[in-house]
């Protein structure tokens, strides 16, 4: 799958990634489970692409559990972010972070080439 040019197919998939189904955001959890696949798997250089809405928080001793195993397990992380800004605690354990809503027709290629270069 990648993301086409057509404007009215961006629209679709932003939609779907901000709709709302009642329940918080929690950073910690889904990048704690991940971190369980990535230290047990056999191979290093595996990927997380990271879907949020940007409205949580990182512990720093996570942050520093998070980039140890990143820096040994030399994986990277790529946040899709669907708020309306950029969330500044993602920076903090992930390679680069793409404001969904911010995308422009022209800024698609280069997200195509980053999320799906893996």
């Amino acid at each position: 799958m990648s993301l086409v040019k057509r404007e009215e197919n961006l629209n679709k998939i932003y939609d779907l990634a901000t709709f709302f189904y009642g329940s918080g955001t929690n950073f910690v959890e889904p990048l704690r489970e991940s971190l369980n696949l990535i230290r047990t798997a056999k191979y290093k250089y595996a990927d997380i692409i990271f879907i949020t809405d940007g409205k949580a928080s990182i512990d720093d001793d996570f942050i520093h559990t998070f980039n140890q195993v990143k820096e040994k397990k030399e994986f990277r992380m790529i946040t899709v972010n669907v708020a309306d800004q950029l969330e500044e605690g993602l920076n903090q354990v992930n390679d680069v972070q793409i404001l969904l809503k911010s995308f422009t027709t022209e800024e698609i290629d280069e997200a195509n080439e980053t999320l799906f270069s893996i």
